[in-house]
């Protein structure tokens, strides 16, 4: 099973850049959960946004559900901006030397880019290259992390792009046909949610040394308080944690639960 953990940039307080009324908050938030969709039409693929709403993270909240949850790659979305509003292009980061030695993280840049430019040459979008950087997110990520800087949002024509949600979902397809070739992902013969998924909401019981601590509808969270209360435990001399985490279906409009349906997995436990 291959983890991808997207990380829609910016978000509450922190808008990122902007132009002609568009925020990046909120085009990288629509881009990452359109790219949701696309993978989950694939099989041996399990996806999570850091944020699902308009929310404020800080980088290390970011880089700590991506390393706390294993994922294999982190891709943070953004847009690009510029005072002069004739900058225009698409580009791509990983972090510095991943290029030079061409890394895991270097090789799914150049598909991805490779994907993701196929589209934007129909609109004839300038490459502005496969580059490095020293982005915290970049830096502090355990996996393969890349950046994407998703056109200009300051551009009047790009801009008219990234606010067009068809737009958007082609370039969700584009990520995602990427990452299907870089992990070698093949289609679910029925795109279509089963009834199972559809009518029932997902929610993720956190259990230290046998007692709940906490239930979240966001596996990342969940994996990320397990986290907390394991280093918390360990600070106060306890010489052994176990953090449970138990995943639980409940119908939308009812509080029955399915047994058959609860999933237990022990994921740590900290000597």
């Amino acid at each position: 099973m291959v983890y991808i953990m997207i990380d829609p940039g910016h978000g509450g307080g922190d808008p990122g850049a902007s132009g002609y009324g568009l925020q990046e908050k909120l085009v990288s938030l629509q881009l990452s959960k359109f790219l949701y969709d696309e993978l989950r039409r694939y099989e041996g693929v399990e996806v999570d946004l850091t944020r699902w709403n308009d929310q404020y993270l800080s980088l290390d909240q970011r880089c700590d559900l991506a390393n706390d949850t294993d994922a294999d790659l982190f891709i943070s979305m953004h847009c690009n901006s510029f005072s002069d509003s004739a900058a225009a292009g698409y580009e791509s980061y990983v972090v510095y030397g991943a290029r030079d030695y061409m890394t895991n993280a270097a090789r799914k840049q150049d598909i991805l880019h490779k994907h993701a430019m196929k589209l934007l040459k129909e609109y004839g979008v300038r490459d502005r290259g496969k580059k490095e950087a020293g982005y915290y997110v970049l830096r502090y990520t355990r996996m393969s992390a890349i950046l994407f800087e998703n056109l200009f949002i300051t551009n009047q024509e790009e801009n008219k792009w990234l606010a067009d949600k068809d737009f958007l979902t082609k370039m969700a397809q584009a990520y995602a046909a990427g990452i299907a070739e870089a992990y070698q992902l093949q289609k679910k013969a029925d795109d279509e949610p089963g009834p199972v998924e559809e009518e029932l909401q997902e929610y993720w019981r956190v259990i230290k040394d046998g007692e709940e601590v906490g239930v979240f509808d966001y596996k990342p969270h969940a994996i990320l308080s397990g986290s907390h209360a394991a280093r918390a435990g360990l600070m106060y001399g306890e010489k052994t944690v176990t953090i449970t985490y138990e995943r639980v279906l409940r119908a939308n409009r009812g509080k029955k639960e399915d047994p058959a349906l609860q999933e237990e997995m022990v994921t740590s436990s900290l000597p």
